[in-house]
Formats: C-alpha cells, sequence, structure tokens
C-alpha cells in the first residue's frame, strides 16, 4: 500500500470514527431529552463538532435520527444474542418462545429509555413522512428477530410443544405487536389515571406473556 492510500485509509478510518462518535451522542441526547426536542446544533456540541460537520456526515437531520434508530437497533440484537444460554438448542420451541418472550419484561424493567425512544421514533418517521426508501437500512434491523423467532415457533410445531394450527407469521407479529403496545403503554403513557398505578407494569407483561403461552399450547396439555 504506498503512502498515499495509507492516509486516505487513515482518513477514512478517523471520519468513520468521528460519525459514530456523533451517532453515540445523539442516541445519548435522544434517549435524555427526546427526538424532536433535540437539534443537530445539540448533537453537533456534545461530540465536539461543529454544525458544518454534523451536516457533513448527515444531510438532514432524519439521516441522523434514522442512524440512531438503527444503533439501537443493533445494541439490543447484541444484548439478545448474549442473554440466550448456552444450552439454548435443547430448549422445545416453547420453551424458547417463551424465553424471548420473558426477554421483553427484563428490557422493560432495565432499560425503559429504549422503548420509550422507538416509540418516538415511530412518531417521528409520521409526523415527517419520511420514505420507504429512507428507512431501508433501519427496516433490514427491525426484521433481524423475525426469522428466529418464527423458527423457534416452527421447531414447536415438530416437537409438538406448540399447536400445529397457529399461523406462525400470524402469531410472530400478534404477539410481538401486543407487548410492544403494552410497553410503549406504561413506559409513556402509564401514569395518565389513578387507576393506572394500581396494577404495576411487571405484573401486566407476566399475565399477557402467560396468556401467550397458554395459546400457543397443545389443547392435550
Amino acid at each position: 500500500m504506498t503512502q498515499d492510500n495509507l492516509s486516505t485509509t487513515t482518513l477514512k478510518r478517523q471520519k468513520q470514527a468521528r460519525k459514530e462518535v456523533m451517532i453515540e451522542r445523539a442516541l445519548e441526547l435522544f434517549l435524555k431529552s427526546g427526538i424532536e426536542s433535540t437539534t443537530m446544533n445539540d448533537v453537533a456540541k456534545a461530540s465536539s463538532s461543529g454544525i458544518a460537520s454534523a451536516f457533513r456526515y448527515f444531510e438532514t437531520k432524519h439521516h441522523l435520527v434514522i442512524a440512531t434508530a438503527t444503533l439501537l437497533l443493533e445494541k439490543l440484537s447484541l444484548e439478545v444474542n448474549h442473554s440466550v444460554p448456552q444450552n439454548f438448542e435443547t430448549y422445545s420451541g416453547l420453551e424458547q418462545v417463551a424465553f424471548m418472550l420473558s426477554l421483553f419484561k427484563s428490557f422493560y424493567v432495565d432499560k425503559p429509555d429504549m422503548f420509550r425512544f422507538l416509540e418516538q421514533f415511530d412518531n417521528y418517521v409520521i409526523a415527517h413522512q419520511l420514505s420507504e426508501e429512507l428507512l431501508d437500512g433501519y427496516e433490514d434491523k427491525v426484521l433481524w428477530f423475525q426469522p428466529s423467532m418464527m423458527a423457534m415457533i416452527d421447531k414447536g410445531k415438530q416437537d409438538l410443544s406448540i399447536r400445529l394450527d397457529i399461523d406462525t407469521q400470524l402469531l410472530y407479529l400478534t404477539m410481538t405487536h401486543q407487548l410492544m403496545s403494552l410497553i410503549a403503554k406504561l413506559v409513556l403513557r402509564g401514569h395518565v389515571l389513578r387507576s393506572d398505578d394500581l396494577i404495576l407494569g411487571e405484573a401486566q407483561l407476566d399475565c399477557v406473556i402467560d396468556m401467550i403461552k397458554s395459546y400457543l399450547k397443545p389443547t392435550h396439555q
């Protein structure tokens, strides 16, 4: 490699490193202050960069917001993978699905800000009418969990721990949407009425997860 090529490679790495720092700082600000309330100036300042640099790395705030959401999902996928026990493959399909459902509760308890951000991100996408093309990279990260979860459901059908008459994709979407919707309610709007405090969020999640597991079990069990 020539000296010129080495210098170019070094510059590219430095630029990418600065860009990654900006995404990290933006995510921290979005989690703390909200997406709409955080400006590109705020992110540039937190990254020890100028506003011109921010717009060199990200054409618009929309691009930065999507990059932070993508980073958050990458972090989440790593945590899920690290949480899976070594003997996970020996679990029945139902046990695997039940374990994954329990992670929703764990993340709700330990990472409520993550769910607040994801709800805000959805609202941001709708409010600003972001195009599907702009969201392609983010959608890829959203879908990473689906094949694995559907494989667990199909494994349960094969080992007879899960009902055979269930539509795998429909079940996956219903389970995840139900849990995500409940968590969004709990972390964003959980204290609207006095009655909202009567039952703890963890207990509500336990109830939903237990209902899902009961629905999954074959009728002869």
